[in-house]
């Protein structure tokens, strides 16, 4: 293998040594090396609990760089499916891309299922997902406590990630972390539907040493028992973020053992955490910030209390919010455009982050959604996994499952599926049911249809859809 060229897998399952990608050539800043699956998620590479899936470590002989990581869903590795780290300082792993991958457990009960580790910088993992069973799905990683992080400036960019499961029963369990690595940006990421861990740290952590890091548009639903922020001694910026399902009384803690954080949330929206928004040692500024259904919260300027604790800061509001989903407040409200400068009290992450600047580009639909779901879903039907229709009428998807948590249809230029629905589903509910199907069994009979419409018809009716 030589680097800067393309190197392309077909359709398949990878299940045997030599199967696995491990160090890959380096390519050069413009010509990047390329490994790539034929087609999305149908190179699969399985591990078999023997091998790790995707391997890019930085020896004396190796400094990996200028390589991209395309298309490929993992399983069953023997340590984290995904895992980029260099050498030292003087040879760290940099512009590496993680891109449309997937990944499953990870093979270490202390470790994680995807991340960058030690000596790296300059990394980026984007549109991948990731679940299962491990101590921490998406991890960072520098160091802590001295020397210093060695690992800097990797982007985490519409990553979704979910807690399942842990044979880890201490030193707390995650489902991003940032542990001793500066200057990284977590952006239009999403923790969803984790399952209780043992010892809950945070949904989004921030571990003590971890500092200057930027958390944009980032959300987070139904995470069980985890804290949504967990924040070490760090100063960091947690902006236009949506915070809702979780069992803690608390949207954030310092666990920095004694030291202190500087937390700077703005256009955040935080509902249904009864305690008070921050505990721990530290220093925290919330603004333009919106509370429903919650507890206390100490405010620095513009927030907004929707059936909350009792009002603080400067330019205080309280009342109806007008909140219809948790992604963006709602034109006309109390919180559109009345904060500061103009700014909206509460989250609207309806647009992509792109390297920590906000773009006039589209977030929704969920790109990539489908193969996510099917991935995601196949072994469990909870969360955003359910089967059936959402409200707005068509398949629960990721987009629509977060979009209709508040119990409100998704807006059609947000579900803007074009559903082609089967010719026998004439109410236009995506499930054929019974009656349609004999009417349309009718059609065929008098030659308005053809025998390949019908064995269809019939085949989705049986699988109930």
């Amino acid at each position: 293998m030589g680097g800067g060229h393309v190197y392309v897998l077909k359709d398949g399952l990878y299940d045997y040594n030599g199967g696995n990608i491990t160090n890959p050539p380096s390519g050069t800043v413009n010509q990047y090396t390329m490994v790539m699956a034929e087609n999305d998620g149908k190179a699969i590479i399985d591990g078999q609990k023997l091998r790790r899936t995707i391997s890019i470590r930085g020896n004396s002989n190796y400094q990996p760089r200028y390589i991209s990581v395309i298309g490929f869903h993992t399983k069953n590795s023997s340590d984290s499916a995904i895992e980029v780290s260099g050498y030292s300082d003087s040879a760290r792993a940099h512009h590496i891309e993680i891109k449309r991958i997937s990944g499953k457990d990870s093979g270490n009960i202390n470790g994680d299922v995807a991340g960058f580790g030690m000596y790296t910088e300059d990394n980026l993992m984007e549109d991948s997902w990731f679940w299962g069973k491990a101590r921490t799905i998406v991890m960072n990683y520098g160091h802590y406590p001295e020397p210093p992080p060695h690992t800097y400036r990797n982007t985490f960019r519409r990553v979704v990630a979910r807690f399942d499961a842990t044979d880890a029963t201490s030193g707390g369990q995650n489902v991003f972390t940032n542990y001793g690595a500066d200057d990284s940006i977590y952006e239009n990421s999403i923790a969803i539907d984790a399952n209780n861990a043992p010892d809950p740290y945070g949904a989004f952590r921030n571990r003590p040493g971890a500092s200057n890091n930027k958390f944009l548009g980032n959300m987070i639903l139904n995470v069980g028992n985890f804290y949504p922020f967990d924040i070490g001694d760090s100063t960091i910026e947690i902006a236009n973020c949506a915070v809702k399902g979780t069992s803690q009384n608390n949207y954030a803690r310092n666990y920095g053992q004694g030291k202190v954080s500087v937390v700077n949330f703005n256009q955040c929206t935080f509902i249904g955490s009864t305690g008070p928004i921050f505990i721990g040692d530290g220093t925290l500024a919330t603004n333009n910030s919106l509370f429903k259904d919650s507890g206390s919260a100490v405010c620095v300027s513009n927030c907004h209390w929707d059936n909350s604790g009792s009002t603080s800061g400067t330019n205080p509001s309280s009342g109806d919010s007008g909140l219809l989903y948790l992604p963006r407040v709602e034109k006309g409200s109390a919180v559109d455009g009345t904060g500061n400068n103009g700014a909206d009290r509460g989250a609207n992450i309806v647009k992509r982050y792109l390297n920590g600047v906000l773009t006039d580009e589209d977030l929704w639909p969920w790109p990539y959604e489908d193969r996510l779901k099917t991935e995601m879903c196949l072994d469990t039907n909870r969360g955003f996994c359910a089967q059936g229709n959402g409200l707005y009428g068509g398949p629960i998807t990721l987009t629509s499952y977060i979009w209709e948590y508040l119990g409100n249809s998704c807006p059609a230029e947000i579900c803007n599926y074009n559903i082609q629905y089967h010719l026998a589903d004439t109410n236009q509910n995506n499930k054929i049911e019974m009656a349609e199907l004999i009417a349309f069994i009718g059609k065929w009979k008098s030659a308005q249809v053809n025998l390949n419409d019908v064995l269809t018809a019939l085949d989705k009716w049986l699988k109930g859809m």
